[in-house]
């Protein structure tokens, strides 16, 4: 609820609190990772990520995370414009490409 809200420390404390009681608590890591995101912390947020991947590699939000972080790091380095277009990272049903 916090994220949604943006209250952005608030959820990063709720999730850091929650990894206490269990480290590998994937939702709980994925939550403090988009709070770290939100709040501009993408040294932490790539580091997380990288702990969340060693223990579900190839999770789709992760996944997404992952490409959210790396955007906002190459608009830091300038190497994109802020413009840049959204990519529809929804999976595809290959039935529907028949």
């Amino acid at each position: 609820m916090c994220l949604q809200t943006s209250k952005f420390k608030a959820a990063e404390n709720y999730a850091r609190r929650a990894l206490e009681l269990d480290p590998r608590n994937i939702k709980s890591m994925f939550r403090l990772l988009q709070a770290l995101r939100f709040q501009n912390d993408l040294i932490g947020a790539r580091h997380l990520l990288r702990q969340a991947l060693e223990l579900v590699s190839g999770d789709p939000s992760l996944l997404r995370e992952e490409l959210h972080i790396r955007l906002l790091e190459m608009k830091r380095s300038g190497k994109v414009p802020q413009s840049a277009p959204r990519v529809d990272l929804t999976p595809k049903d290959p039935d529907e490409e028949k």
